[in-house]
């Protein structure tokens, strides 16, 4: 684990701003949907606040030690519950905090059929739902948020079942390092540090060709919407978990944001793949 006082996430955080303000055109490049292989596209997802959701990240596994808020600061073991915030764009907010990336096809010919391909997230954007508390000894304790976003992220795993006609189920994992970020309440100090993490699906969810209600759909998308019902696009959206020792993670398909503003936000999608490439 490294830490470290920040002195440079505000510019990380404009880097990823400028990168997925550049995003929609190129989803427009896409090629046309097959009808049973799923094609390759990205995926945009939303994590849900406490009320809908528990995401959260749990710190007795890889405590922060002593002195890394400031000199006779306590380690910190507790759990942080976090909510998403949309991914910034310079013009308007991203419809989602989480962009994953699927690269291949995967090959389906029948009912039923099943193939495995590579995902990765490309970007994560999750704040906690209240700050933390950081105490001194018998000192006076300090009220920090958290940010958590993505440093690198090696490539996960989707196994994708075609089990109907217009779709079927699905099960994930990912290698994640993510950075938070904290930031004290008053003289707005920040301290930042990196930790590992391998999370794993904890249900079978299903998935569909059609696009749900309300759902992003851009050609990007191709023909794959995780969470959605086969064959009904007006079923519910599934909500689902990725689990480990550290981290709980509920996310769900992010639903396109008010038409006038899906002009907004920005062109293309090379940027954003080659500044993650140039971090890893």
């Amino acid at each position: 684990m490294n830490t470290h006082p920040s002195n440079h996430s505000p510019s990380r955080r404009a880097r990823l701003a400028t990168a997925v303000g550049v995003i929609w055109l190129s989803l427009a490049a896409a090629g046309p949907a097959s009808a049973d292989n799923v094609l390759p596209g990205y995926d945009l997802f939303v994590t849900p606040a406490p009320t809908m959701g528990t995401s959260a990240w749990h710190f007795a596994i890889n405590p922060l030690p002593a002195s890394f808020f400031d000199p006779g600061s306590d380690p910190f073991s507790g759990t942080v519950l976090f909510q998403g915030e949309p991914l910034s764009t310079p013009l308007a907010p991203w419809p989602g905090d989480t962009l994953v990336r699927r690269p291949s096809t995967a090959i389906l010919p029948t009912v039923p059929s099943a193939d495995s391909i590579p995902i990765e997230i490309v970007a994560l954007n999750l704040v906690s739902v209240n700050p933390i508390t950081v105490t001194y000894g018998l000192g006076a304790p300090e009220q920090w948020d958290v940010r958590m976003t993505l440093t690198n992220a090696a490539p996960g795993a989707m196994t994708i079942s075609h089990t109907a006609p217009d779709g079927g189920t699905f099960t994930s994992s990912f290698f994640i390092t993510p950075t938070f970020t904290f930031t004290r309440h008053g003289d707005l100090a920040e301290r930042d540090t990196n930790q590992f993490d391998n999370i794993t699906q904890t249900s079978i969810v299903q998935w569909s060709h059609t696009a749900p209600d309300g759902a992003v759909t851009t050609p990007s998308t191709s023909n794959f919407f995780p969470g959605g019902e086969p064959g009904n696009p007006s079923g519910t959206v599934q909500q689902y978990r990725y689990f480990s020792s550290q981290f709980t993670w509920d996310i769900q398909l992010a639903t396109v944001p008010e038409p006038g503003s899906l002009a907004l936000l920005g062109t293309g999608l090379a940027a954003l793949v080659a500044m993650r490439r140039r971090r890893d």
